[in-house]
């Protein structure tokens, strides 16, 4: 499911933008989740870091204005789509800072929304294959995919490898294997899931990895893991 938002404090453009929202994602037969929010104080108070995919931000709203707002949430949120909205052309130079997707000027029009959302899935898509979403004490976290070195299964808690140390989330190996984001990982054990970036040597027991560490491998499947790998390997020069 993808989440996005609207900040805008005219509901006639919030209800217009939800509509058109609606159908762009029944259309290509997926689901979305859309929140509104009436300013941008509104949205920083109930800001959540990694949690919206798209966010449409007016431009002229009172109190923290759009651009602003916008400009907070990515110091923190580097992947988020951003999208202004404008009855003021001369506005679009302020927003460069936030790093926007488009502009859109007001009154909005059904087609160049629906051509943003098109964009703006695009980018999404893009950017969900870079990096791993987790939810820790109902607090979602995102972890850059290239810094994970593996991740470990004890029973119902998940512990994610980083360069930086480990991160224990509940959850299942397989539905994370599934994730688009670790494409290309190796599930070289029941309980290991390995980022074939960080893979030295594969023995007939283990596999060593760059970091010094060592993960084992399932009875028999050494052969098949030196395949996959050769395989990945391959992927990175075409």
């Amino acid at each position: 499911m993808y989440k996005l938002c609207m900040c805008d404090d005219k509901g006639k453009c919030r209800d217009f933008v939800r509509s058109e929202t609606e159908k762009f994602f029944s259309g290509i037969g997926e689901s979305c989740e859309f929140d509104e929010y009436v300013s941008g104080d509104d949205f920083l108070y109930h800001l959540r870091p990694g949690y919206y995919d798209i966010v449409f931000f007016d431009v002229e709203m009172d109190g923290t204005d759009g651009i602003e707002t916008a400009k907070r949430l990515r110091r923190i949120d580097s992947n988020v789509v951003i999208i202004f909205t404008s009855a003021l052309k001369e506005t679009v130079f302020r927003g460069f800072i936030a790093e926007p997707l488009t502009f859109l000027t007001k009154p909005l029009r059904a087609d160049e929304v629906q051509d943003a959302l098109r964009r703006a899935l695009s980018q999404v898509q893009r950017t969900q294959k870079q990096k791993f979403v987790y939810t820790v004490n109902k607090v979602t976290n995102v972890i850059a995919v290239r810094d994970i070195v593996y991740l470990e299964s004890k029973g119902r808690v998940i512990e994610i490898v980083s360069l930086s140390g480990r991160i224990p989330f509940y959850g299942r190996l397989d539905t994370a294997q599934s994730n688009p984001a670790l494409d290309g990982f190796l599930r070289c054990h029941q309980s290991f899931l390995v980022n074939p970036d960080y893979i030295m040597e594969i023995s007939g027991s283990e596999i060593l990895l760059t970091t010094g560490e060592s993960v084992p491998i399932r009875r028999g499947s050494a052969k098949e893991l030196r395949l996959q790998f050769m395989s990945y390997l391959d992927s990175l020069e075409t």
